[in-house]
């Protein structure tokens, strides 16, 4: 499609969109009142109404229910008409603005507001109120009000404002042919209210008035630019009405009002009114530094956002803002500094220069940005719970196994606890050294506390086993074991795409799969992935686990000083899902609780006191000469550990809780704390009293302070690290003759006959599977991968889920507009420039999302998607980049020659593909696109943190929007829902898609469809469950599973509509390729896009081409196509002259191009 803004483009009704130029002019969207009674309409109407009732300014009145109004009602002060009240009411939320008070519904509220997309605040000029719903009104505090109205309203208004219907006069001041005066007019609007005694005022005779001054000023050459723009007659009457109602007055108000409006209409023009305030002519005061003008961007540059030219969508107003070469200090508010002045901001406030130091990274402050570097530190990879794995790069996942499973070549064993299949328990952990025996110095193996077990190496390993209240293991590896792990606990290389990579090397789509591909035995039964709820047993046990759990993210509970360093909520889930499944309810929430204070130990938060009030029977369970403590870190506090011959054990581990002996005094083995000269010694499982001696072999040897003191002393020599493998152990049974080998499918054949393994299915040797962009080759029991980079996609869906390009996922719902993608990052230049900016659009007054506002920017050219429709503006700078913009099915895709694609299904879903050249390259909401997940969590200032809130607030368009706060459960807050949502969202689980459940976890998308669907209450309660349960369609469809869900009872979609008459080409298909022939693409599109659903035409043989601008199948194109560009029909295609005035034409002609 031709990059062409403001040329109407002719779109059929299956296409929803259309091409608009928006343009810099917003004179006829703004209708504003000042000064003496003066009003102007929409439509461009000025008159003067002195009513002093209240009135109704403007309201939706196009339908029966009224979706905003705005009323008014002035006063005299000091004989000067003023403003003292607006009412704004938008749904069912009604705004009371006052001079010294807010309030919303009868309450007072604080400024800055920002709820359900109605954002309030007050700057040293205006109080503005802005509403998504396409109303903005401002207020100056005295006599001017301004109302601003989106296009969508565009003759669906009435009141003071007119009906905005574009046409001057009509329907206000000549209505059936009648004149109307503007006092019968405006008496029209009054709002009757209880026992108001407000009386109209009366029409009069017009008088010609004297307007020298008036027009001395106004038609003056420093208003010239305005007056080309804006007609300044009415504002001259206007001029000379406000000095005639003034008499003798010398008070400012009696010209500045008048000017001051002309001057707002010159800038909503477009135009650049003059500086015509002077300190002693309508001099206008401001905080801090700042300066007033006549014009400028109400975005102001600020500490953390210092690139807001194309950021900002509000047009230029009056006020006070920053002097040239300064920004805002949004951070410590000091009013306007120059850049290299800004702090930055992370757990507190940091000064240009300071440090900040974290575990693995060290950050200094520089300008108001971060620079990082990262320090070399261990990755840990944990089993908690039983079933809740972690690997070394942070995959999190569930698996309930039921065998010996490599971990990182360290096998543990998971059985299920008593009788329950999927209460699954570690039982033990087994570590093999290479079967070396001579290196038993490098390890050193002691307790801790009474909760832990620690082994510790010389060769980079560490292993801490808790055995309070459950078995749960933490394995330690350093930075030299990057890339050479493989197991459940993934292969630690960075990056969590690949973490669930088999034996046979293939990644898996689901934890099963996985985990079942490292099973040390084959023997061992297959296990399938749980799909229901353990909570959905139990009601009780529910309630139960959703009481004690909440004390997690609960932000008055033990556990809310480590928020900002570890996010809550998936220790949160793992709770509610642990404490619901086990038996031992209370060990196994316990169990979650101790994991989410060790999280926060690694991060240098120690909790304390957490268990005053819950899982208090473990800390009060102490031996009598023992006291618990959260943080303990001694490595020798058992008189065995004293007597030990291993090496000296060292203090470099997490501290942990338990029982333990007071400092100074050690544990003998009937459990009392002695001190050290108390402690006996041992050896050979021989007790040697204090003070006592032994003769070993030939040596004579002293029992002193719990350790043997001999004469000589042998050291041992000291082994190596190599290989960990699994333990295999013997069975009994039938096996292959030697030579062959199982195929897993009771058969013994030669090795390179071998089957591979994915998904649950067995490929014959030789066969070939696609893994993205890549394919895979089975050989010899092995896969062999091509290892192309393939694009990397981010999704956002719904009420704010969601997942990175690298895979990362996170809820985050704000109410600002954000920066999902971008690679203009940090202090990098770059030629073309683009950026995704995405905004939720609320319904109702609940704040739940309905649809959403996507601004994409291409060099010089934004490209808006809002409402089912999208526009095309031009930016003020950049460079020319080819787009293409056309319907897929559902979608609308945008797709940029750069490598940059943007799906929108014209809703809540957001799909940006990006190709592998800018890998590294981008920065965001979408992460960074370099594979690593560990940085995902970037903010705009380049520091990595650990919220989700922190993070996303961080990538506000705007940082005069409030920052988002943590969103409480949609369930919790509409109980009466939840259970509906868990039925109507069941069908992810159901067997309708139980070919994808092997491939995709359907439990994520679950959830996020039961959390929207709750949310759901202002009738879009089926538009938010289809839209959760097509997120997972498409996750199935982009693995090759092609699910069929949508009937006439559940989500249907109705392409019969777009058929007319008799024709029935249009049909609806759940997994469509984006590529087919029609006329703007006759050769192909963009591969990289995924099959969509969505209605597609299916054109016969006679006619097989479709034509996108008349909406039907053709036999053959009437436009063009040159260089990749088409051109309709009587297009130029160029028309230049050369250095030498050779003139060259090109035009489209019946398909053809003529040269």
């Amino acid at each position: 499609m031709k990059n062409q803004p403001g040329v109407e483009q002719r779109c059929p009704k299956y296409f929803l969109s259309h091409f608009a130029s928006t343009a810099l002019n917003h004179v006829n969207s703004i209708c504003s009142t000042w000064g003496r009674h003066h009003f102007k309409t929409f439509d461009g109407d000025v008159y003067q109404f002195p009513g002093l009732c209240g009135y109704n300014l403007v309201s939706d009145c196009h339908e029966m229910y009224r979706e905003f109004s705005v009323h008014i009602q002035k006063s005299l002060v000091d004989g000067h008409p003023a403003v003292n009240e607006l009412v704004v009411t938008i749904n069912d939320l009604v705004f009371h603005l006052t001079k010294r008070n807010v309030s919303l519904n009868g309450d007072h509220i604080n400024l800055p507001y920002l709820n359900a997309g109605i954002q309030l605040e007050r700057n040293a000029v205006y109080t503005k109120l802005q509403a998504k719903v396409g109303l903005v009104v401002m207020w100056n505090g005295d006599d001017a009000v301004m109302v601003e109205l989106d296009s969508d309203y565009h003759n669906r208004t009435c009141g003071l404002c007119g009906d905005f219907n574009g046409v001057p006069v009509y329907n206000e001041f000549n209505h059936h042919n009648r004149k109307i005066h503007p006092i019968e007019f405006g008496n029209g609007q009054r709002v009757h209210r209880p026992n108001d005694e407000c009386e109209d005022p009366y029409e009069e005779e017009e008088q010609e008035l004297d307007r020298p001054i008036c027009e001395k000023v106004i038609y003056s050459e420093a208003w010239s630019s305005c007056a080309s723009l804006v007609d300044p007659a009415p504002y001259t009457q206007a001029c000379v009405q406000d000095m005639c109602g003034c008499g003798n007055s010398t008070n400012d108000f009696c010209v500045c009002s008048t000017l001051a409006e002309f001057s707002r209409q010159c800038s909503h023009a477009g135009g650049q009114p003059p500086s015509w305030r002077t300190p002693q002519f309508c001099a206008k005061m401001c905080p801090f530094n700042m300066v007033y003008e006549e014009s400028g961007s109400p975005c102001m540059a600020s500490c953390t956002v210092s690139d807001i030219s194309s950021l900002c969508e509000d047009h230029k107003m009056d006020g006070c803002f920053c002097p040239a070469g300064t920004v805002w200090d949004n951070i410590s508010q000091r009013g306007c500094v120059s850049q290299t002045e800004c702090q930055c901001k992370h757990d507190k406030i940091y000064n240009s220069g300071e440090v900040y130091r974290q575990d693995s990274k060290e950050c200094l402050c520089y300008q108001g940005r971060w620079d990082c570097k990262s320090l070399p530190s261990p990755a840990t990879c944990a089993v908690e719970e039983g079933s809740h794995v972690t690997t070394f790069d942070g995959k999190a996942y569930i698996f309930h196994g039921n065998c010996h499973y490599v971990l990182a070549k360290i096998e543990s064993k998971l059985v299920p606890c008593v009788n329950q299949e999927f209460d699954t328990c570690l039982k033990s952990v087994k570590v093999l050294l290479n079967n070396d025996k001579n290196n038993v110095s490098d390890i050193n193996i002691f307790q801790a506390s009474s909760f832990h077990i620690l082994l510790q190496t010389r060769f980079g390993l560490q292993i801490q086993v808790q055995h309070v209240p459950l078995l749960q293991v933490y394995v330690t590896l350093e930075q030299r074991y990057k890339t050479k792990t493989r197991g459940l606990c993934g292969n630690y290389n960075m990056m969590l795409s690949d973490d669930m990579k088999t034996p046979q090397g293939i990644v898996e789509g689901t934890a099963s799969s996985f985990g079942n591909s490292w099973k040390s035995s084959s023997t061992c039964p297959e296990r399938d992935e749980r799909l229901e709820s353990p909570c959905s047993v139990s009601v009780e046990n529910e309630r139960y686990a959703e009481h004690w759990c909440s004390m997690l993210t609960r932000p008055d509970g033990p556990f809310t000083n480590c928020h900002a360093m570890v996010d809550p909520e998936l220790y949160h889930k793992r709770c509610i899902y642990a404490t619901c499944n086990c038996e031992k309810t209370e060990d196994c929430m316990c169990a979650v609780f101790s994991s989410y204070a060790r999280a926060c130990a690694s991060k240098g938060v120690f909790l304390s006191d957490w268990r005053v009030n819950v899982c208090d029977k473990y800390t009060r369970g102490c031996p009598e000469s023992q006291s618990f403590s959260y943080k303990l870190q001694r490595c020798q506090w058992t008189c065995r550990q004293l007597s030990s011959e291993q090496q000296s054990c060292t203090s470099d581990f997490l501290p942990v809780d338990g029982c333990s002996c007071p400092e100074g005094t050690y544990q003998e083995e009937h459990g009392a704390c002695v001190p050290m000269n108390k402690c006996p010694c041992y050896h050979n499982g021989v007790h040697i009293k204090p003070g006592k001696s032994i003769s070993i072999k030939e040596q004579h040897c002293l029992c002193s302070n719990g350790k043997l003191h001999c004469r000589t002393w042998k050291t041992s020599s000291q082994g190596t690290l190599v290989d960990i493998f699994y333990l295999t152990e013997c069975e009994s049974g039938c096996q292959c003759p030697s030579g062959l080998l199982d195929d897993g499918k009771g058969s013994c054949v030669k090795e390179h006959e071998c089957p591979c393994q994915h998904d649950h299915t067995l490929y014959a040797s030789g066969s070939e599977i696609k893994d993205q962009c890549n394919t895979c080759t089975c050989r010899k029991g092995n896969w062999e991968c091509t290892e192309k980079k393939c694009p990397g996609t981010c999704i956002i869906y719904g009420s704010g889920h969601y997942r990175t390009f690298d895979q990362r996922t996170y809820g985050f719902q704000g109410q600002c507009a954000y920066v999902a993608i971008q690679n203009k990052c940090g202090n990098k230049s770059v030629e073309d420039i683009f950026r995704v900016i995405t905004e939720n659009i609320p319904c109702g007054t609940t704040g739940t999302t309905c649809s959403k506002s996507v601004r994409i920017q291409l060099g010089n050219k934004e490209i808006k998607l809002a409402k089912g429709k999208y526009e095309v503006s031009d930016l003020a700078m950049g460079s020319e980049i080819k787009y293409t913009i056309r319907p897929v099915g559902m979608y609308l895709a945008v797709e940029a020659s750069l490598g940059i694609t943007v799906l929108w299904d014209r809703k809540t879903t957001i799909r940006i593909l990006l190709e592998p050249q800018h890998s590294a390259g981008v920065c965001g909401l979408c992460g960074d696109f370099n594979g690593d997940v560990q940085n995902d969590f970037t903010t705009q200032s380049q520091m990595v943190v650990s919220s989700p809130l922190e993070f996303a607030n961080s990538w506000k368009a705007l940082s005069s929007c409030l920052d988002a706060e943590a969103s409480a459960d949609s369930c919790v807050l509409q109980p009466h829902r939840h259970n509906w949502a868990q039925i109507q969202c069941s069908i992810i689980r159901s067997v309708t898609f139980q070919d994808c459940h092997k491939k995709v976890n359907p439990i994520p998308f679950y959830e996020n469809c039961v959390k929207d669907s709750c949310a759901c209450d202002s009738g879009g309660d089926c538009e938010c469950f289809c839209t959760a349960v097509a997120a997972y369609a498409q996750a199935c469809n982009e693995v090759s599973v092609c699910v069929a869900w949508r009937t006439p009872e559940i989500c249907p979609v109705f392409c019969d509509y777009y058929n007319e008459g008799e024709l029935c080409e249009w049909h609806y298909k759940p997994c469509h390729e984006p590529c087919y022939e029609t006329c703007r693409n006759p050769h192909g599109c963009n591969n990289s896009i995924p099959n969509l659903e969505g209605c597609y035409p299916v054109c016969p043989e006679d006619k097989p081409i479709f034509d996108e601008d008349k909406g039907i199948c053709v036999e053959s194109c009437d436009g063009c196509i040159y260089n990749g560009t088409y051109y309709n029909d009587n297009d130029v295609i160029y028309n230049v002259t050369d250095n030498l005035g050779m003139c060259y034409y090109a035009i489209c002609k019946n398909g053809k191009v003529i040269e």
